[in-house]
């Protein structure tokens, strides 16, 4: 569930001009059961590399602001980034980066949320998903 101040936040972004890089950033909030409560989105910030087609993020300032937020009683859910498409489909290097982020890292998470921001305000032509152990998939909106 992302809350309004987050789809505020996320549509600041998207991809609806020519000039428009992509941006991205992280997903915080609670964990109700298998509800993902995503009240907090980050990025983008200065310091992370954006072109059109890329958005490679400042590794040392993301492990800062999950310090940050944790300690605010947040928990890191994921990440959000954009495509100047109408209806975006994860790269090859997204899904491989998402997976990696999984593996590696130190929760007790059931997954991480993976979002892709088109260039519409129309959040059921974003790709929205979720990465666990078995992979990366798409989740079905009602």
């Amino acid at each position: 569930m992302l809350s309004p101040e987050v789809l505020t936040h996320l549509n600041k972004f998207r991809q609806n001009g020519f000039l428009k890089k992509e941006a991205g950033g992280q997903l915080f909030g609670k964990l109700d059961g298998k509800t993902f409560l995503v009240n907090i989105a980050t990025g983008p910030r200065e310091s992370d590399k954006r072109s059109r087609n890329r958005y490679l993020p400042d590794r040392k300032e993301e492990q800062a602001e999950i310090k940050e937020h944790f300690k605010n009683g947040h928990l890191y859910l994921g990440d959000w980034h954009t495509h100047p498409e109408k209806k975006p489909v994860p790269s090859e290097l997204d899904i491989e980066t998402t997976n990696d982020c999984f593996q590696k890292s130190t929760h007790e998470m059931p997954g991480f949320a993976f979002i892709i921001v088109g260039k519409t305000t129309l959040v059921r032509d974003w790709y929205i998903g979720v990465t666990a152990k078995a992979g990366t998939r798409r989740l079905n909106l009602v």
